[in-house]
């Protein structure tokens, strides 16, 4: 063959003279050696070769061969020659005379570990990338050795990752090192303790949707216990924690729910029968070793054994299916159970299966939907009508008897805007109420009127506290209470003390009339009188008279029947006494107390009465002697403990004083005179104490207890 037509694999030209040298260096060698003609006829072998000199010849000899000396580069494959159980790779040196030498290394042992190295990569590539969850494989440096299609979806990422650390994906992916860090801790902590570790991952994707993830390291070892890798779980409970929201919601947030999960990891052959497990298998079935020959499905239930194995013959994987267990300490668990078929050219058919305790959880949520019966039964069974409102105002939810007071039927109020059934009057009122709800406030005392499918007005008077929805907005939760019968008796009341008050200000009014006719008379009679004395008599009469009517006159004027303002009522009647005397009142200083001091109808009259005669016997006695006559009513109101009732009460004292001469001295203590005389009668009638002092002119004191609140 021409030089030209060598193949880029051939390596060098030897001449004549070092081929010929060459031989007995080869005989030296432990690698077979080859000497072929150009026609691939054999020349020479050494003694390595011997075994395989004939079959190599005849290998050489065929077509698909002798691309090897034609010049055409082969690929890979095609510089191996096999001989029984033993794989070599071909060197071709070749001569000037166009001989071929060639020199067989023996690549048994590196051919084996490709092998195995594919076989492993078909297990990945085909068994776990069919897994139904998140699941990675890593060496123990924390470096990918294999990350199926769940765990990252795209191509080039996943074959990017391999042989590669999660701070180098981080980086890559721009996300906070924090997460390589934090996975880096459990992993480290999974192969110093040499058991699985737990965590919950929560991350944010596209459209700031959250998730969460919960990921599990778990060691796996061969049969003699040696580390082979550690598997990764990653299981997507997004949708479990949104039930477990709902449920704490629906249970007006009874208690929160803490997730503990784990997760056993097994092989088992067709039958069941167990291959390879980690440590969480032998803690969730209380078993200090697991017998290879024992059967998997041997803890389950028949008839739940039958469900698994009708699955996997027609579907070759059982997902999330769960089941209760017997453990080998006779406990009862439950368990959530995967399983896939898996096909190996090296292992043969097998069962890959993974294996979580949810035992704790199943028991929270048959305690938890026993308590939402219960609770419901109570709501659903209360009197009170209770309403639960969206953040856009609709009925989402009530209890039955919203329905049975309004007459509507349920389908007709659930998500339907509470405007519906409101009056226009109370659809302004909710809305103002409803807004403050949304900021979060508390609205107490909320009175609404709903109209009655009958299109009668029923009065609901009740709460509306803010309260978060399934979805978090905020939105509200009423209580209310059927008043309408409340408030018609409320309106019926009020009419009824209308008419009450109505004729109780009719009475005064006539009282006042009666004894205005009765002052008439008197003041006709002393007008056809030329008697001086009887017209004293008869102003004195006057005036007791008009104090008696004035009381009636404030109080039907003023609409308070209970109560006088005794202060008001002093400077009114010391007008109206001097206008009787036919004296000009603004002749006199007179004062009186600023406060507002309140007395009981009980004392009014008589109080009056006292008033009036201190005013009077000021215009008889003190008026015509003293040049710049003065007068003051003082009033002063403390409050003390009744000891017998243990109530507050009110102590009222009324100080009268004058400038005038005062009272001659014979008389001060007797108190003789009319006008004294009545002022003992009256104070009495009070159960009033008196002091008077007749020193730099008269000064009166009495002090009594009030009944007024």
């Amino acid at each position: 063959m021409e030089d030209a037509n060598r193949g880029s694999s051939v390596e060098p030209k030897l001449e004549q003279h070092q081929l010929a040298h060459s031989y007995g260096l080869f005989d030296q060698l432990v690698q077979p050696v080859f000497v072929l003609s150009a026609t691939i006829g054999l020349l020479y072998n050494n003694a390595a070769a011997s075994a395989y000199a004939e079959k190599f010849v005849r290998h050489c000899s065929q077509p698909a061969f002798q691309k090897y000396f034609g010049g055409v580069s082969p690929s890979k494959d095609s510089f191996t020659f096999r001989h029984v159980q033993r794989v070599f790779s071909c060197s071709i040196s070749v001569a000037n005379t166009g001989d071929f030498v060639v020199i067989l290394n023996d690549i048994t042992p590196l051919k084996r570990e490709l092998d195995k190295r594919e076989d492993r990569i078909f297990f990945y590539e085909k068994v776990l990338n069919n897994v139904p969850v998140d699941l990675v494989i890593f060496n123990d440096e924390h470096k990918y050795l294999f990350v199926n299609r769940f765990a990252i979806k795209n191509d080039k990422v996943r074959k990017w990752i391999i042989g590669k650390d999660d701070f180098e994906y981080v980086k890559e992916r721009n996300m906070p090192v924090e997460i390589a860090q934090r996975r880096r801790a459990y992993f480290d902590k999974c192969v110093t303790e040499n058991s699985t570790v737990e965590t919950e991952d929560e991350t944010v994707g596209v459209g700031n949707n959250r998730k969460t993830t919960l990921r599990r390291f778990s060691p796996i070892h061969d049969k003699n216990g040696e580390l082979l890798f550690i598997l990764g779980f990653g299981i997507d409970i997004t949708d479990r924690k949104i039930m477990e929201t709902e449920i704490q919601y629906s249970e007006r947030k009874y208690r929160e729910l803490f997730f503990n999960n784990t997760v056993g990891v097994f092989t088992a052959t067709i039958l069941g029968g167990v291959i390879t497990y980690n440590k969480e298998i032998e803690r969730i079935l209380d078993a200090i070793e697991v017998d290879r020959q024992y059967n998997i499905m041997s803890f389950l239930k028949d008839e739940d054994k039958k469900v698994i194995s009708g699955t996997l013959k027609q579907k070759g994987r059982v997902v999330n299916f769960e089941s209760p267990i017997t453990t080998l300490l006779g406990e009862s668990k439950t368990i959530l159970l995967n399983m896939v078929i898996v096909d190996s050219p090296q292992e043969g058919r097998y069962i890959l299966g993974t294996i979580i305790d949810v035992t704790e959880q199943v028991l929270t949520r048959l305690e938890l939907e026993s308590s939402e019966a219960r609770y419901r039964s109570i709501f659903e069974g209360s009197l009170d009508i209770i309403i639960t409102i969206g953040n856009d105002a609709n009925v989402s939810f009530h209890s039955f008897s919203f329905s049975s007071v309004l007459g509507y039927e349920n389908s007709l109020l659930i998500n339907a805007p509470i405007a519906e059934f409101l009056t226009e009057e109370s659809v302004v009122k909710f809305n103002a109420v409803f807004e403050e709800v949304l900021k979060g406030e508390y609205m107490r005392d909320v009175e609404l009127e709903f109209i009655h499918c009958d299109g009668s007005i029923l009065v609901l008077e009740g709460s509306i506290s803010p309260s978060p929805n399934i979805d978090g907005r905020i939105g509200g939760q009423a209580f209310f209470r059927d008043i309408t019968l409340k408030r018609e008796q409320e309106r019926s009341i009020k009419r009824s003390l209308a008419e009450k008050e109505m004729l109780l200000k009719e009475v005064h009014h006539r009282v006042k009339n009666n004894l205005t006719v009765i002052y008439s008379l008197l003041e006709m009679a002393s007008m056809n009188s030329d008697n001086e004395a009887f017209k004293q008599v008869f102003a004195s009469s006057q005036s007791r008279v008009r104090s008696m009517a004035m009381v009636h006159e404030n109080l039907y004027q003023t609409n308070v029947f209970s109560e006088l303002d005794i202060v008001a009522y002093s400077n009114q009647l010391f007008k109206e006494i001097s206008a009787i005397y036919n004296l000009d009142h603004k002749s006199v200083f007179f004062s009186t107390t600023n406060d507002l001091i309140l007395i009981d109808i009980d004392h009014a009259i008589t109080i009056g009465l006292i008033l009036n005669e201190l005013i009077i016997n000021f215009y008889k006695y003190v008026y015509p002697v003293t040049v710049s006559p003065a007068l003051s009513l003082s009033y002063g109101q403390t409050e003390f403990l009744d000891e017998k009732s243990g109530n507050l009460k009110h102590r009222i004292t009324l100080i009268c004083q004058d400038n005038g001469p005062g009272l001659d001295p014979s008389r001060v203590d007797t108190g003789s005179g009319i006008g004294m005389l009545l002022l003992q009668l009256l104070s009495k009638q009070l159960k009033a104490t008196i002091t008077r002092v007749s020193d730099n002119g008269f000064n009166f004191t009495m002090v009594w207890n009030s009944t007024h609140k």
